[in-house]
């Protein structure tokens, strides 16, 4: 009897993002979200989460630097994750914060067909203190805040680099891990660095249309079997 050989399926990756507080994370999955991938943001989802079941707790910890519960923040992002199965790129801001968030969600994240790739930005604290305090986070950039949120990361999420690269082989060796300090790059040569390791066609300028002029803001990954272009104003795809 012939056998069929099994059917080809397209690999899925799940981009893990992690830096310290304005470690430049936010404004390079912001621009992602803003072209129409998917990206989970897991601030965001937490204080809609307080909002809208006027749970003090989280409200609390979000104010004070602290981490929400590891029920609370796994529960929400395997929703989210689960919502988006269908896509064959996804964005966690934010998730996993800690060793043992990542102990759960990396198996749950490869169960469900998703290779992780995790960009992780290694800007120093000093660095990271000095850059101003962002539109509508008033409250989480505080210098209190701030400095007890770089304390809550060296704890709880530095941590988890020694166990990515031990337990679950996610090395830049293996071309998995991106270890990245921004500090003198510009948004647009950091973005053009992310794409090129996320394999994706997809130029930075995309992301950046108003740095149209950048001098690495055309990026094209090399080898890569899968792309990914969500729609795209014309404008955007104009030659600079």
């Amino acid at each position: 009897m012939l056998k069929l050989p099994p059917p080809v399926r397209l690999q899925k990756h799940a981009a893990l993002w992690v830096a310290r507080p304005l470690g430049g994370k936010d404004t390079q999955t912001d621009a992602h979200r803003e072209l129409g991938y998917p990206v989970y943001h897991s601030g965001d989802a937490l204080g809609k989460f307080a909002a809208e079941h006027r749970h003090d707790a989280v409200g609390t910890a979000r104010h004070n630097g602290d981490l929400a519960s590891n029920d609370l923040a796994l529960r929400l992002t395997k929703i989210w994750v689960i919502r988006n199965l269908g896509s064959p790129l996804i964005h966690l801001n934010g998730m996993p914060r800690s060793t043992d968030q990542l102990v759960l969600l990396i198996p749950f994240l490869i169960q469900r067909g998703f290779t992780p790739m995790v960009i992780w930005f290694t800007t120093p604290e000093e660095v990271c203190l000095q850059r101003p305090v962002r539109p509508g986070r008033e409250l989480e950039d505080t210098l209190a805040t701030r400095a007890k949120r770089m304390r809550t990361y060296e704890e709880k999420t530095a941590p988890m680099l020694a166990m990515m690269q031990q337990d679950f082989g996610i090395r830049p060796e293996n071309g998995n891990l991106l270890l990245l300090d921004n500090t003198h790059l510009t948004k647009e040569q950091t973005a053009a660095r992310i794409l090129t390791f996320l394999g994706v066609s997809l130029m930075a300028r995309n992301l950046f249309p108003s740095s149209e002029h950048s001098s690495e803001a055309a990026v094209r990954s090399s080898g890569n079997k899968w792309s990914i272009f969500p729609e795209i104003p014309n404008h955007s795809l104009a030659p600079a």
